[in-house]
């Protein structure tokens, strides 16, 4: 779930996606909620998406670039 705020002062947000260690997949409605508030707030969005070919079946990795 994406929280519903930035705290105030943040200025950079490591993602990792999937997320470890449970290989979590954030969904493309998700990154971009995400990358609106951080948008709307100035936030730098470092994304870490070195296993992103590592996804349980059925699931489907998005780049957050790509959103």
């Amino acid at each position: 779930m994406i929280c519903k705020k930035l705290e105030r002062g943040v200025k950079i947000l490591l993602l990792c996606s999937p997320h470890n260690p449970v290989g979590r997949v954030w969904t493309k409605d998700e990154l971009i909620k995400l990358g609106e508030m951080c948008l709307k707030q100035k936030v730098l969005v470092v994304s870490d998406e070195i296993y992103a070919d590592l996804v349980y079946q059925g699931s489907k990795h998005t780049p957050f670039a790509a959103i």
